[in-house]
């Protein structure tokens, strides 16, 4: 199937083939836009992305990055329904673009220890933006919080 796409370039449209398409909305997505967003820009469904990103999140190369000196945790909803029910946590290098790791499940702590899990033994300073998480997590000291001006907790 073909899906038409509008190009920045021109005001013509722009074709992409499935496979295409399909890698093109997992990379917005990954990129951090959202699910309905993309689905506005492409027209497919935001269920169809999303599964479409758990389907990617399985082949993601372990080690296709290099651990940054700085990184940025974060979370990115979704309206897939509920708020409660979809949350993609994601880990950014905060000098290029682009997600290192992320996990989706609900917004809870299990889901976010899962993400916790992958990066904890790296060597370098996190910010998140989740205070009820990190008073959890408050005796790492790797773990700063996410202000304007970067200041330790």
């Amino acid at each position: 199937m073909l899906y038409p796409l509008y190009s920045n370039q021109s005001s013509s449209i722009v074709t992409l083939s499935g496979s295409d398409v399909k890698e093109l909305c997992v990379k917005m997505s990954l990129n951090g836009m959202g699910f309905r967003a993309i689905e506005r820009v492409t027209g497919i469904s935001h269920n169809t992305i999303l599964n479409w990103v758990r389907v990617a999140e399985t082949h993601i190369d372990e080690e296709n990055y290099e651990i940054p000196e700085i990184a940025q945790i974060d979370e990115l909803q979704t309206f897939v329904g509920s708020k409660k029910t979809i949350w993609v946590w994601t880990v950014v290098n905060t000098k290029l673009p682009g997600i290192l790791k992320f996990v989706i499940g609900d917004r809870s702590l299990l889901t976010f220890t899962t993400l916790w899990q992958m990066i904890q033994g790296w060597a370098c300073f996190l910010y998140i933006a989740q205070d009820r998480i990190l008073r959890t997590y408050n005796g790492e000291d790797e773990m700063t919080k996410k202000t304007k001006n970067a200041s330790p907790l």
